[in-house]
């Protein structure tokens, strides 16, 4: 999974740190949407996107140990 992100860290999927720290229920979700974007297209996926960047921005916004290492 983490080679996934950082393959597609690029296209601002989502950034590695998120997966490190969130847990499974999220780091699901990414998986899910790193398929998507391989079977379909970027376009296709673009609102879960945008919906798990704005999750993690939540996340970093409470706090949690989401600092770029």
């Amino acid at each position: 999974l983490n080679h996934l992100l950082i393959a597609f860290s690029k296209q601002q999927v989502v950034s590695e740190p998120i997966i490190t720290h969130l847990g499974p229920k999220i780091r699901w979700e990414i998986r899910r949407t790193l398929v998507e974007v391989i079977l379909q297209s970027k376009e296709a996926a673009q609102p879960r996107i945008l919906a798990l960047q704005r999750k993690g921005e939540r996340v970093q916004a409470r706090g949690h140990c989401l600092r770029r290492c």
